[in-house]
């Protein structure tokens, strides 16, 4: 069994490193992508001799992507902490169903026992204070007495309603064998969710820092562009050297790009696993909210039952 758990967890691993993996070269592309964009600006500017380049919208444009993408990773990562929290609250609250539950049922087990003690006496005709005093007097002729009403004081129906509150006992065990076992399987499902919401906190500490780099980085370039326009003529050799560069850019970039198309084909799958396990666990739920609903028509049962087993008790020992 322990093999296969760290199995599971060996998978689950890979597959959070090729989650990282993907992410960290959509931002290297990204990367690329802004180089890219630089490259062609700085070559407009040279080629056109003394064109201004508006280095305010390109900032405001670069700082539009991150905020969206910030703010994106921001509503996945509470998004899976409600249902982590939504998982744990309905657990509770059904545990402490269960648990009122299970005192109803010893109760009314000793109400039973109680009842069943005193009918005994009582079918002896033995009375309760004589048996007390340590010295029964056994009367053949003493009956059980006979009331009049809708509820049967007799053994048989004492014996018959203990009966149906073992079978109501037994129904109760079979539900709670069941509500442990979703339990268990909850469980197991939130743990996922929880090492995936840590993996996303991770990412997402990753690309802020990212983004910090990117900002320092875009001020340290607005200053370059700044220098580079005072040596336009000077830089026109460079420029022939950086569009070399920039060709063979944009050919890795086309290359990686195919990757990342494969890399994206292979988290939409893991996407759609997400989904059924959300499914699953929404199934889960609903299947518990049943359990539950039975369960308190069981213990309303119980406790009318109960009530019927008390007046016996009482009238008996009349």
């Amino acid at each position: 069994m322990s093999e296969e758990n760290e199995f599971e967890e060996e998978i689950e691993d890979e597959d959070d490193d090729e989650i990282l993996e993907t992410l960290k070269e959509m931002q290297d592309e990204e990367l690329i992508s802004d180089d890219d964009e630089i490259s062609e600006a700085l070559k407009e500017v040279y080629q056109a001799d003394k064109e201004q380049l508006d280095d305010d919208e390109i900032a405001e444009t670069l700082k539009e992507v991150e905020d969206d993408k910030e703010a994106e990773m921001k509503r996945k990562i509470e998004k899976e902490r409600e249902l982590v929290t939504e998982t744990s609250k309905t657990s509770t609250d059904f545990e402490k169903t269960m648990k009122a539950a299970e005192k109803a049922l010893k109760d009314a087990q000793k109400s039973v026992e109680s009842a069943k003690t005193t009918a005994y006496k009582v079918s002896l005709g033995i009375k309760p204070d004589e048996l007390e005093k340590g010295s029964p007097k056994i009367t053949k002729e003493r009956e059980v007495p006979k009331y009049e009403g809708e509820i049967d004081f007799s053994q048989e129906n004492l014996t018959r309603l203990e009966k149906k509150l073992e079978e109501l006992k037994q129904q109760k065990n079979e539900l709670v064998e069941k509500y442990n076992f979703n339990m268990e399987k909850i469980d197991e499902k939130k743990e996922k969710v929880q090492k995936e919401t840590k993996t996303v906190d991770k990412i997402a500490e990753r690309m802020n820092a990212d983004i910090e780099l990117k900002e320092k980085d875009l001020e340290h370039i607005k200053k370059e562009i700044s220098d580079k326009r005072e040596k336009i003529k000077q830089l026109k050799e460079e420029i022939k050297v950086k569009n070399e560069t920039f060709n063979q850019l944009k050919e890795q970039i086309n290359e990686k790009k195919e990757k990342l198309k494969e890399r994206k084909s292979e988290m939409s799958s893991k996407k759609e696993t997400k989904k059924s396990v959300k499914f699953e666990l929404t199934k889960m739920r609903e299947e518990n909210k049943n359990i539950k609903e039975n369960i308190k028509n069981l213990d309303k049962e119980i406790e009318e039952l109960q009530r019927k087993v008390d007046s016996i008790k009482i009238v008996v020992e009349l």
